[in-house]
């Protein structure tokens, strides 16, 4: 198994979540007669082995710390197994104390604790909900002393790209592992402000800002490959670019439906009902990272490893093999070096 390429999943484990915020790409949030995660997680590894692969898994929901022990048992059981090779938790936080990290931090395969938040007090509490902002902090103070990696998570959209350069400055100041921002893909409870969806040179923009607070001296034409970034503080500050992963990473509802990628429901399967083999060779995946199959710019552009954003030109265009709409390349045709 040494040196193959993970087969990752990003498992949503309940759509049950404590909070109603205004982004959410959920659209319910309860769930219906769910199957039990024991079942889900055997069948999952059991794909893995047939397919002789590892994984990364990214647990989420809904808000995962919602199913208490029912999260606890299924963690011991990845622990355990060969199949995972690290665990990740995406949470609001509104359920840390002490003693639920000391319990997380037992799990050897859990690495790191992501943590939602959207930008300083008026801003993140007019999306997530009042007094959402310093509860998170205080439950931060928690996960810093665990011996885990503690990361933010942003969601960038009109309403808070400006908090950019304070949220940088807030997650170093907590002591934190890093921060990550993404794109807002309206979808669910989202479409209802889909009219913030970043404009192009508004994306523009924050990847000049990022460089610029990061001392990254690369060309901005160099990131239009990634669909988020994440901004590592050990040893100075580290910018890394995340690629899209479309047919190396999965997302996993809580009744067993794969889809591409959460902000991409399009369902290509259900892990209960079919192989994971059949599953993540879906024809759909392969069509999508065909350039033949896309349009517009996305067609015919050269920069290297970049087929746009599937997931944005779905939610904004209607249509999954659109042109990215937060492409600012004026020319279909350019050669760019990627972000090392």
């Amino acid at each position: 198994m040494e040196g193959q390429v993970s087969l990752d999943f990003q498992w949503h484990l309940t759509n049950r979540c404590n909070l109603r915020c205004r982004h959410c790409y959920q659209e319910t949030f309860e769930d219906e007669s769910p199957p039990e995660l024991s079942l889900l997680a055997g069948r999952l590894l059991q794909g893995l082995e047939e397919l002789d692969r590892q994984t990364v898994l990214n647990l989420t929901g809904g808000e995962p710390l919602l199913l208490g022990e029912e999260l606890f048992r299924l963690l011991a059981l990845l622990d355990r197994h060969p199949r995972v090779l690290e665990v990740m938790l995406i949470t609001n936080a509104l359920l840390i104390d002490r003693r639920t990290v000391a319990e997380l931090a037992s799990f050897a395969k859990l690495t790191t604790i992501k943590v939602s938040l959207e930008g300083m007090e008026r801003v993140n509490d007019a999306i997530r909900g009042r007094g959402v902002f310093h509860r998170v902090l205080q439950a931060l103070t928690h996960l810093v002393e665990a011996p885990f990696r503690v990361v933010l998570m942003v969601t960038l959209h009109q309403e808070n790209l400006g908090e950019v350069p304070r949220m940088l400055r807030l997650a170093r100041d907590l002591g934190l592992s890093g921060i990550i921002f993404e794109r807002f893909v309206p979808e669910g409870r989202g479409k209802a402000m889909a009219s913030a969806v970043l404009q192009k040179g508004e994306w523009r923009w924050f990847l000049e800002e990022l460089c610029a607070l990061c001392g990254c001296d690369v060309a901005t034409l160099s990131l239009l490959s990634y669909r988020a970034f994440w901004v590592e503080f050990a040893e100075g500050v580290s910018l890394l670019g995340a690629p899209c992963s479309l047919g190396e990473s999965f997302c996993l509802m809580p009744d067993g439906t794969v889809f591409p990628c959460r902000r991409l429901p399009i369902p290509l399967g259900n892990l209960l009902e079919e192989d994971l083999a059949a599953i993540t060779t879906h024809p759909l995946l392969g069509k999508l990272k065909n350039r033949e199959s896309l349009q517009g710019k996305c067609r015919q552009c050269s920069v290297a490893g970049c087929l746009g954003c599937r997931a944005l030109a779905y939610a904004v265009l209607g249509d999954p093999f659109g042109e990215d709409p937060h492409c600012f390349l004026q020319e279909a045709r350019i050669s760019t070096t990627s972000l090392s």
